[in-house]
């Protein structure tokens, strides 16, 4: 009884030597069925995009053209942009187009997140949270047998102090800069 197999793993044995060998049969044919769903899924995103692009942004795009003069291979970027040729440069000129438009934001909503930025600052230099002092400052500072909190050694108007705190920059700091 020793050299025998018992029947149980017999007719395991074969059930797993028959779903191995259909699994080994199958898996070309699963294997392109999954890249074919994965290339269809490529191409349907890449055709929204390429979409979104002609018409969202083609028309703002076509805008900018139409009022400026820019370089040449910017105006062919842009052109590009507008009317893609090829689903794959619509993904690369969203990324181009991403840091114009962003430029463009940036520009024009600057001035009023400055205005927010400076009274946090202050609020923070009130809270005793400070940027740190750079390390060319510090050098010059130590250099000169300077203390950060010591009081200046040349008369520091109150608007310097009002403007520093808009930097995050505390009165110490300021008094040690202006020393």
């Amino acid at each position: 009884m020793t050299g025998q197999t018992p029947p149980q793993h017999r007719v395991a044995s074969k059930l797993a030597q028959l779903l191995g060998e259909v699994i080994v049969h199958h898996a070309p044919h699963t294997a392109a069925a999954g890249a074919a769903a994965s290339t269809a899924a490529v191409n349907d995103w890449l055709d929204g995009l390429e979409a979104h692009t002609a018409g969202f942004v083609g028309p703002f795009l076509q805008h900018v053209l139409d009022i400026s003069d820019p370089p040449e291979p910017v105006r062919a970027l842009l052109e590009e942009a507008i009317n893609p040729t090829a689903a794959f440069s619509s993904t690369l000129e969203q990324i181009f187009l991403w840091g114009i438009v962003s430029s463009i934001v940036s520009g024009a909503v600057s001035p009023f997140v400055q205005g927010i930025t400076n009274d946090l600052n202050s609020t923070a230099v009130a809270a005793k949270i400070l940027r740190p002092v750079d390390p060319a400052t510090i050098a010059t500072a130590v250099g000169r047998g300077l203390e950060l909190g010591a009081p200046p050694t040349v008369n520091v108007p109150d608007w310097a102090y009002g403007q520093a705190a808009e930097l995050g920059i505390g009165p110490d700091q300021v008094n040690l800069m202006a020393s």
